[in-house]
């Protein structure tokens, strides 16, 4: 396995009536290569290719405002990078509904 994305949900939902705001996580995790280089050409592919979907809105969530954070290497031969977007969540039935 040389390259993996983990999607989270971290924390805690803040909760406001029928809207719930929390926070998305995605991880881009890709193999070192040789003498523990970051393989940079695949995490920016793979940036590139998240980026692409945002914003992500439906009538039951909208994931915006996507912000990389760099983490760095994770001592176990993989380079992470975090992508943080806010997340908004319609817990209502009126997502059923036609405006």
């Amino acid at each position: 396995m040389g390259e993996l994305i983990v999607v989270s949900i971290p924390g805690e939902i803040d909760e406001q009536y029928a809207w719930q705001r929390c926070y998305l996580n995605v991880e881009l995790m890709v193999r070192n290569k040789a003498k523990g280089l970051a393989d940079m050409t695949k995490l920016e592919g793979m940036l590139n290719a998240v980026n692409e979907i945002f914003p992500m809105v439906t009538k039951r969530f909208s994931a915006t405002s996507p912000r990389l954070l760099l983490k760095g290497d994770d001592g176990l031969g993989f380079t992470r990078w975090m992508i943080r977007a806010r997340l908004v969540i319609n817990t209502t039935d009126s997502y059923n509904n036609e405006i």
